[in-house]
């Protein structure tokens, strides 16, 4: 009985065993099948489990477009009024309205015969001290000469010396008197101070200027260079944000149906005018082929979606709203990657929400991105 007892125990646990061996075995290779694949990710990206999910939404692109029009007036590139620096009489005048000239052309001419008259008083005094010069000259020869025979005393000397120096000096400053004359005579011939066309004459043949009248209406003639014109326009407040220096715009004159002139931005004030909230801007174009006369009246048009400074909006849902480093931000999906972005909010409703932000081309954005886990 003891050794049946015995044997029963011996060949169970040598089925058992091997059976046991194989069970741990299976069940060890099913839980090392399970484990899952670790993923490292960026600093500011998003870490997801297997067992999470979440829900994107579109990122939707705002656009300010709007075509704007302005009033505009051309103007000459370069316009003058002359004004006469003589008094006298108009004894000539050679350019009306509409008529081309060149420049240092000679307009008109003023007669003044005080003027011409002091200039030959002036030669005449002139004449008169190189005598005197000459005669000092000749005296003090001959003094200098007696001098060494000690007939003469060296005071009488030095005043024949002194008196040739006086009349050099009178000569010298009745010159510089000539030179002045001559140059306020030249001031009687009115000339073109540039190339361009004569567009407004208050002066006829006969007629007495005066050149001490402080009036500013008072001009001779008004020239201007019309080769080259500029658009004068005065933009609000509200659209300064989309001009800069160098942008497009569009111009059309009345009466000119069909011309359309395409410029650039040539000048910006970079004040507003306060009384109006204008700020002045300049465009200029080449008028040469075109003739346009300067002063015209028309409309300048431009779309704020074209200019450099144009601003762009994005929209996504409210729920995308989160927080990152202090700011408010998105979670957006670029190439399967997320991504923290700060924004700047615009505006936003119960559903939605309007931001600036420097957003790369970004596929998705994650609603409720607070419900993952970020790294810390």
């Amino acid at each position: 009985m003891l050794n049946l007892v015995n044997r029963k125990p011996r060949k169970l646990a040598s089925v058992l065993v091997p059976l046991l061996t194989s069970f741990i075995l299976l069940a060890s290779s099913s839980v090392m099948a399970k484990e899952p694949t670790r993923v490292l990710l960026n600093k500011d990206s998003l870490e997801e489990s297997a067992v999470q999910h979440y829900q994107t939404a579109d990122l939707i692109q705002i656009n300010d477009v709007r075509q704007v029009s302005l009033p505009i007036i051309s103007r000459a590139i370069q316009s003058a009024k002359l004004f006469s620096r003589m008094s006298g009489f108009i004894t000539a005048q050679y350019v009306e309205i509409g008529d081309k000239v060149n420049k240092n052309d000679v307009l008109a001419v003023i007669d003044d015969p005080e003027v011409k008259a002091q200039e030959q008083k002036i030669l005449a005094n002139i004449a008169s001290e190189q005598a005197e010069k000459e005669l000092n000259q000749l005296n003090l020869t001959r003094v200098e000469q007696l001098a060494n025979s000690k007939l003469v005393s060296d005071a009488e000397r030095d005043l024949l010396r002194i008196m040739l120096r006086q009349s050099n000096a009178k000569i010298d400053a009745l010159k510089s008197e000539l030179a002045q004359n001559l140059q306020r005579q030249s001031f009687l011939s009115i000339r073109a101070p540039f190339s361009g066309y004569i567009v407004e004459k208050n002066i006829e043949l006969g007629d007495l200027v005066n050149a001490d009248n402080p009036q500013t209406d008072t001009y001779l003639y008004r020239i201007a260079n019309t080769q080259k014109l500029k658009i004068i326009a005065y933009v609000p407040q509200s659209e300064i944000k989309f001009l800069t220096v160098g942008d497009n715009i569009n111009a059309t004159f009345t009466g000119y149906d069909g011309l359309i002139i395409n410029t650039q931005i040539t000048r910006m004030a970079k004040a507003v005018e306060e009384s109006t909230g204008t700020m002045l801007i300049e465009a200029e174009f080449d008028n040469t082929s075109l003739n346009l006369p300067s002063g015209l009246r028309g409309i300048m048009s431009f779309d704020t979606a074209q200019q450099s400074n144009a601003q762009v909006y994005w929209q996504a849902p409210i729920s995308a709203l989160t927080y990152h480093q202090g700011n408010t931000a998105i979670v957006g999906i670029k190439d399967g990657n997320k991504r923290f972005y700060k924004i700047n909010i615009i505006s936003q409703s119960t559903k939605n929400v309007v931001f600036t932000s420097k957003l790369e081309q970004i596929e998705k954005v994650i609603l409720n991105p607070n419900a993952l886990l970020f790294n810390s």
